[in-house]
């Protein structure tokens, strides 16, 4: 999952071109926000199977998570940060140093997440889950989208929609019967 977001984020030099390699993919610098069975994943992955990775950062309120996480990966690209992730100041200050941000804390902190990214054209990837901000969300990504910074959203509300579409077919079983007695 997270060598696909890597290679959508990567293709045509990343943001403003920098770190360039010959092939067209960009050396990348990757902030992973949340030391969770999640975030301990993608930094595995980010490690050992994404060769134009340069540097990883965990970073967790628990800073010892993020500790535990690169003792067990053991890398020299990974580097371990303290940060609240409901501390809008800290997070953008965290994020000017790295193209991209993946998001492996808790669902609600993914909109002000967003916002930071958005605010320091860090690419930013989430792992979901926020339906009641979807609308906000779509709106945030639609004017991201004037600058060099584009918010894909992938399955975004399919359980949502699916409930709504269930809920409506039951309306319409309601009507049918009631016509019927």
């Amino acid at each position: 999952m997270v060598s696909a977001a890597k290679i959508i984020l990567c293709r045509g030099g990343g943001i403003g071109g920098r770190n360039v390699r010959s092939s067209g993919l960009k050396i990348m610098k990757i902030l992973v926000l949340g030391a969770g069975r999640m975030g301990h994943g993608a930094a595995f992955d980010l490690i050992y199977n994404s060769p134009d990775v340069e540097a990883v950062t965990v970073a967790d309120y628990d800073f010892s998570k993020a500790e535990s996480i690169a003792a067990q990966i053991n890398s020299s690209k990974l580097q371990t940060k303290q940060v609240d992730a409901s501390n809008y100041a800290d997070v953008t200050g965290l994020m000017l140093g790295h193209d991209a941000a993946i998001s492996c804390v808790n669902y609600w902190h993914n909109l002000e997440l967003s916002k930071a990214a958005i605010e320091t054209g860090t690419n930013f990837c989430d792992l979901g889950g926020n339906n009641t901000d979807r609308a906000r969300l779509r709106r945030q990504s639609l004017s991201a989208r004037h600058g060099e910074f584009e918010k894909i959203q992938c399955n975004f509300g399919d359980r949502t929609d699916d409930k709504r579409r269930a809920r409506r077919k039951g309306a319409a079983e309601n009507q049918r019967q009631n016509r019927i007695s």
